[in-house]
């Protein structure tokens, strides 16, 4: 079954199916070789058209560093031109090969991993029925049923996260790859400390996903949450909210916890969706997770959530942004995630009509009034 652990994977940006799981793959294959001199990767499929814009070769030499690497694309081959490959061969200094793997990828992962997913244990009429018959929260709901070592892990990926928008708060200059040259979350930062009240921490919002995203689109280690390409989202609201109502980082990270859980109700759309509908569905954790540290109901968090999956239908259509990018609209999911939680919390406790919706999304049956 999928864990929440598979929906917060560090590594290079910009992308998580085209730099992150080929840094991580090429890092493990690296780490099973001994007494060679040289990596070569051939890319298949969508690798093609996608590794220049992506950074794939930057990423895959970063992993197989200090060792020699061959970096071939191959469009001339078996694999189906819709499918994302690459063959990993290692070479002795006799020019032998000593090991030989192929990795096929997604968003989420290395598909082998992901052969057999059952996730009939994670539904969300459970959820909410463990929580309100034993008195629980999502967070524990999230531990009660996911992977040993979460608490632990998920401390390190917010540790990550904080490290993130702290360097990127204080680069400026050039970036690559966007219709934006420059980078902007310094300079957001420094106009959001002139504004006041809550002005101010909803121009602060809009700085900390800049920072975290024009890190990934500069090719540099983020934790995707749940990809590289919706990465700012998460951190920026949480790391408001710790800020604005000095929050212990344990309680930020039960935030995470809470945005993870409804990331693994939703891992087959982040699957099959595209950068469009990753930023959605990182704005929906995200407002589950400001819902649930601000105090909200299992019930107000999945609502939160499902207010966030509004347009998640039409952005599955979307090929193009008219007049903004993903950077921009990670900077604005954030803030969008603060309203969506805002709007659960004042809701009264009738909040059918938005976990209906969430059960649609899911493709679970109808809500039923605990």
């Amino acid at each position: 079954m999928i864990s929440i652990k598979n929906l917060f994977i560090e590594g290079p940006g910009p992308s998580s199916q085209y730099s992150i799981h080929p840094y991580r793959a090429a890092k493990d294959f690296k780490d099973e070789c001994r007494d060679i001199t040289t990596i070569k990767v051939t890319l298949y499929g969508k690798f093609i058209s996608e590794s220049e814009e992506n950074f794939t070769v930057q990423a895959l030499k970063k992993a197989i560093s200090p060792y020699v690497a061959k970096i071939v694309l191959d469009d001339e081959n078996e694999f189906p031109k819709d499918i994302t490959a690459a063959k990993f061969q290692a070479y002795t200094k006799e020019k032998s090969i000593f090991a030989e793997k192929t990795y096929f990828f997604n968003k989420l992962g290395e598909e082998s991993e992901q052969i057999e997913l059952d996730t009939s244990k994670s539904s969300t009429s459970e959820l909410l029925e463990w929580t309100y018959e034993n008195g629980r929260t999502i967070w524990e709901y999230a531990i009660h049923t996911d992977s040993s070592n979460l608490i632990e892990y998920m401390e390190v990926k917010w540790s990550l996260m904080l490290k993130t928008i702290n360097i990127g708060l204080e680069v400026e200059g050039g970036l690559p790859g966007t219709d934006v040259k420059t980078r902007r979350a310094s300079l957001f930062l420094s106009r959001a400390i002139k504004n006041r009240d809550f002005i101010q921490e909803l121009s602060k919002t809009i700085a900390y996903s800049l920072a975290v995203i024009e890190e990934s689109a500069s090719g540099k280690f983020v934790v995707g949450a749940p990809t590289a390409e919706s990465a700012g989202i998460i951190p920026a609201v949480l790391f408001t909210l710790k800020e604005t109502y000095k929050l212990s980082d344990i309680r930020v990270v039960r935030g995470l916890l809470t945005a993870g859980m409804i990331g693994k109700l939703l891992f087959k759309e982040i699957l099959n969706g595209n950068i469009y509908t990753d930023i959605i569905i990182a704005t929906a954790m995200a407002s589950a997770a400001a819902t649930q540290i601000m105090g909200g109901t299992p019930k107000q968090i999945i609502a939160a959530a499902s207010i966030a999956l509004n347009n998640l239908d039409q952005e599955k259509k979307r090929t193009i942004s008219p007049h903004l990018d993903y950077i921009e609209l990670n900077a604005l999911g954030a803030t969008n995630a603060l309203n969506h939680a805002t709007w659960a919390l004042l809701s009264d406790k009738n909040l059918s009509k938005e976990i209906d919706f969430f059960y649609k999304i899911t493709m679970e049956d109808s809500y039923l009034l605990i």
